[in-house]
């Protein structure tokens, strides 16, 4: 009995002692694998989250590709857009910026489901306790939304050219005729480059974004403004602007509109140290391009403020926006940009935020700002780093 109970006991002994053997060889292992099991555990909601998104951007663009049909349609499929579909085949694409959702332009889909889509996408909003806030929409559409209970104000103007009109003839023309001549004496030369782009290319467009960057604070604003990205720039124009010597002095991109014959301009960068009238020259050679491809308008961009408060039927509302213009001037140079967009006698078409009510303005302002980051220009400005 006793040596039963011995030869059970050295049993015993000799497995504990194998188990914390097997154990103390193994532990690395052990860890590496309850480790794994965490970190797929923190990342599953995210990579969900993340193919939801690219799922959702994929069927955005099926939608714009049909349906898009103003200049800000590309822009809508950019990595910092979510997306509301409704059951009739329109998408809004929008930023969420507290408790702002702010689209990007009018929704996209067919034109008999456009009144269905604003009154669906408020009802969303709804639900998730969010203001929302419809950027920079067309005049065509502002009883739609009156209708869904709206408010509308003017914001500024897309500065269109028409390009069977266009020419460098005539009084009106002879600043930017003048300065165009100059900058083909002095040499310099503009290059129009089809995607796919090279890398040297994307070389030379990363030190002039460099260096124009530089001068504004170092960083993109986006919503609804491109960034230099190499996968977005390789699907598009590019037209750069070569001074005598081959040098890369400014550049700019041009988005095709995917249901009408109309371009814009995105992108519009230049080496600071550059001679005056490198833009001159680009915005010239980029229109006689594009008269050349047959297309029937160019959209120069938005120009922010531009025609609002200035006459005296203005509302009090118009008159105040016309006061926020002339204070952020001090920060983005927004009438610099009009002057300068005005050179080529565009049509000026207006451009409207329509917000759900008087009492959401500070909180509709404030989310605007943020989409753009003015709220970081104006922190820069007023406490610049040493």
């Amino acid at each position: 009995m006793n040596f039963s109970l011995r030869l059970l006991s050295l049993l015993l002994f000799w497995l504990v002692h194998a188990c914390v053997r097997y154990y103390a060889e193994s532990n690395y292992l052990v860890d590496a694998v309850l480790l794994g099991l965490v970190l797929l555990m923190l990342t599953r909601p995210v990579l969900a989250q993340h193919n939801v998104i690219n799922e959702a951007r994929a069927h955005a663009w099926k939608i714009v590709q049909d349906y898009g049909n103003t200049p800000l349609a590309r822009f809508t499929l950019f990595e910092d857009k979510l997306y509301f579909f409704n059951s009739g085949g329109s998408m809004v694409s929008y930023v969420l910026k507290g408790r702002v959702a702010i689209t990007l332009g009018d929704p996209i889909g067919p034109s008999a489901d456009l009144c269905s889509c604003i009154v669906d996408f408020k009802e969303f909003c709804g639900k998730n306790h969010w203001l929302p806030v419809f950027y920079q929409v067309l005049p065509d559409h502002l009883t739609a939304y009156n209708l869904a209970g709206f408010d509308a104000i003017c914001i500024g103007h897309d500065a269109i050219v028409d390009l069977a009109t266009f020419t460098l003839a005539g009084s009106g023309s002879k600043n930017i005729r003048n300065s165009f001549h100059k900058m083909v004496r002095l040499g310099y030369k503009a290059q129009v480059c089809d995607p796919p782009h090279p890398p040297s290319l994307m070389k030379e467009l990363l030190q002039v974004s460099d260096e124009w960057l530089s001068t504004r604070g170092g960083f993109e604003i986006g919503f609804s403004l491109g960034q230099l990205d190499e996968e977005y720039l390789n699907t598009c124009p590019i037209i750069l602007v070569r001074d005598e010597e081959g040098r890369a002095e400014a550049l700019a991109n041009v988005i095709f509109q995917f249901q009408t014959n109309e371009a814009i301009i995105d992108l519009m960068r230049c080496r600071p140290d550059s001679r005056n009238g490198r833009m001159d020259y680009l915005f010239v050679s980029v229109l006689q391009w594009a008269k050349e491809r047959g297309l029937a308008t160019f959209n120069l961009g938005f120009s922010p403020f531009s025609g609002v408060g200035e006459d005296s039927n203005s509302t009090s509302l118009e008159r105040a926006l016309r006061r926020v213009h002339e204070y952020t001037n001090r920060f983005l140079d927004f009438r610099g940009l009009h002057f300068f967009k005005g050179k080529f006698n565009p049509i000026w078409s207006p451009r409207y935020v329509v917000y759900p009510g008087f009492a959401s303005i500070p909180l509709v302002a404030l989310g605007i700002m943020r989409a753009y980051k003015v709220d970081q220009l104006i922190r820069r400005y007023l406490f610049p780093r040493r």
